[in-house]
């Protein structure tokens, strides 16, 4: 795929998100604690549904990017059927910056915060 129909692909499961956070709920790995700068609440507005593209998601990712048993839970509770094992088996198996390219559109920020957390730092 193109990077526009990347960002379509992308774009169209995360547009159906209704931040129920049920993949969280479900999740057996922990979640980081507030202190972690990749902590949602530090990201994504309480109430924004869907939440930013694709924000929510990719931060979700990286927070139990080196815990995730890839059990696919998350995904098999999703009321919206995003691929959310795919994403997930994404972030364990590439750099970030094949991520940023494979799912397009997350802000600088967040793209910094998540290569210092990858990068130990």
């Amino acid at each position: 795929m193109g990077r526009e129909d990347r960002n379509a692909f992308w774009k169209n499961h995360f547009k159906k998100c209704i931040k129920c956070y049920g993949c969280i709920d479900i999740c057996p790995v922990q979640v980081p604690g507030t202190g972690s700068s990749l902590n949602l609440d530090n990201w994504v507005e309480k109430g924004q549904v869907p939440p930013p593209y694709p924000l929510f998601h990719v931060l979700r990712a990286y927070q139990v990017w080196d815990t995730c048993v890839l059990c696919g839970d998350c995904e098999q509770t999703c009321p919206a059927e995003i691929p959310l094992k795919m994403l997930q088996d994404m972030v364990r198996h590439f750099l970030p910056e094949k991520v940023f390219d494979l799912v397009p559109d997350l802000r600088n920020d967040a793209k910094n915060a998540i290569i210092d957390v990858v990068k130990g730092g």
